[in-house]
This record gives C-alpha cells, structure tokens and sequence, in this order.
C-alpha cells in the first residue's frame, strides 16, 4: 500500500502537466488556483490531524468519566485559537516525535505559512507564461505530497494512542457510516 502512495505521489505533477496542456489560457489559470487551493486544503488536514491527535491524547491523559467530561475536552479543542506552530509544538511534546520527523514539521510550517502569506505576492509575475505556471502548479504539487506524507507519518504515531482508546478499524468506520447518514440526511432536508 505504501508502495502505491509513494507512486501516486510521484505522479501528482505529471498528471497536473497534462491537464494544463488541454487547458485553453482562461482554464489554465484556474488550474493554477484549483491546485493552490488544494495544497491550502491538505495544510488544513494537517492542522486538523494535529487537533485531533491532541485531543486523543486528552481524552488518554484525563481520562474522563463522563460524557460531560468528553464535552468539555471537545469544548476547549474546538474554543482553541493556538497557531498551527503551536499545534505542531503541542504534538511533538504530547506524541515524543523523532527528530527526523520534528524537522519535517518545522520545514512544512515555514512553507505553509510562505504558501498562505506570501506566496503570490512573490511569485504573481509567474501567471504571465505557461512556463511559470507550470512552476506555481510543481511548488503546489510537491507541497501537497510532502503534507500527505507528513500525514501519513504522524498518523503512525496517532494510532498507538487510538487503540490504547480501544478503537478498531470497524468502530472508525461505524462512526464514519453515521456521519455519512447524518449528511445524508442533512441534505435531503434542504
């Protein structure tokens, strides 16, 4: 399985290529956006597997008695207004994170926060040629592998801590088929 990420990842940018050929002027700078808005979506997953593996860890550490006592642990996580760096300071104190794998979070914060504050404003000169979109869209596909990959690394870290919780893969995707019935539902309500 790892074998099939690895490749699909490898791939991210040579598929994007092929699509912007096909592209008229007007769909290639879509493009551009369509894959900035992608990399800014699997910054967020990062940021939200941080949240949730430290929540996971509350729960472990606090040991609550109580749905009331869940409650307020979900109240504080979701009230919470701290950064992604501190988020990612939290985690690496909360899970014992490998040097090796601290030092992917740091270099993916400093692009992240390049990518959400500054990137444009750098690089707007590059929508004037194909060439240069071509190279926003390889930035944004290599920051979008290495924020999967740094995912996968530290959802191994998440599951010691899910199954000392005692959740299997078959409780996870029983809560998984409930939110789905709950959207579902949701929907059909509109």
């Amino acid at each position: 399985m790892a074998n099939i990420i690895s490749n699909n990842l490898k791939e991210r940018f040579i598929d994007a290529k092929l699509e912007f050929v096909r592209e008229n002027d007007d769909g290639k700078h879509r493009l551009v956006y369509a894959y900035f808005g992608l990399a800014i979506y699997y910054a967020q997953c990062l940021e939200e597997e941080f949240s949730l593996m430290l929540w996971t860890n509350r729960i472990i550490n606090n040991k609550p008695s109580s749905k009331e006592d869940v409650e307020a642990i979900n109240a504080e996580m979701d009230k919470s207004k701290k950064t992604m760096g501190q988020l990612i300071n939290e985690v690496k104190k909360a899970y014992a994170i490998q040097n090796g794998h601290a030092q992917l979070l740091s270099n993916l914060l400093e692009k992240r926060n390049y990518l959400a504050h500054k990137y444009f404003k750098l690089h707007i000169e590059k929508f004037y040629t194909e060439i240069g979109q071509l190279e926003m869209i390889n930035f944004f596909c290599d920051f979008i592998d290495k924020t999967i990959e740094l995912i996968q690394n530290m959802n191994s870290y998440y599951q010691f801590q899910v199954r000392r919780l005692g959740f299997t893969e078959s409780k996870i995707s029983e809560l998984k088929e409930v939110l789905r019935q709950q959207e579902l539902e949701r929907v059909s309500n509109l």
